[in-house]
């Protein structure tokens, strides 16, 4: 973004620095823009929808549903393994807080992986 001051001091942002790309839902998480599924908005509360990346190959659905049980009631995870990425969601969003809180930038299956809220 350009930023610019006049002489009133107010600060002036240029438009076009700020547009978007229409083909992905970006989303800044931790310092990094996240690809998240497009149909992420249908899934179910964002509160209670975490976004977990950079899985190992070798981390299955049922690990995932395992290892985050510990921090609550699972409700669903939809895996997109190509990609190394998994969508958990959370009966409740304190369940869902207190996952991100235990397994972000922890080390599953020997990869550190992200966890943050799909919103």
């Amino acid at each position: 973004a350009v930023v610019s001051t006049q002489s009133t001091g107010a600060i002036h942002m240029n438009r076009r620095a700020h547009k978007r790309s229409r083909s992905r839902s970006p989303i800044k998480l931790s310092g990094s823009y996240e690809y998240v599924p497009s149909n992420i908005s249908k899934l179910s509360d964002p509160a209670t929808t975490l976004l977990v990346t950079d899985l190992s190959e070798t981390t299955s659905k049922s690990r995932i549903r395992e290892l985050f049980s510990s921090a609550g009631h699972v409700r669903e995870v939809l895996t997109y393994p190509k990609e190394r990425r998994a969508v958990v969601t959370f009966e409740s969003a304190k369940d869902a807080v207190t996952c991100r809180r235990k397994f972000h930038m922890s080390d599953v299956d020997g990869s550190c992986v992200r966890v943050n809220f799909a919103i």
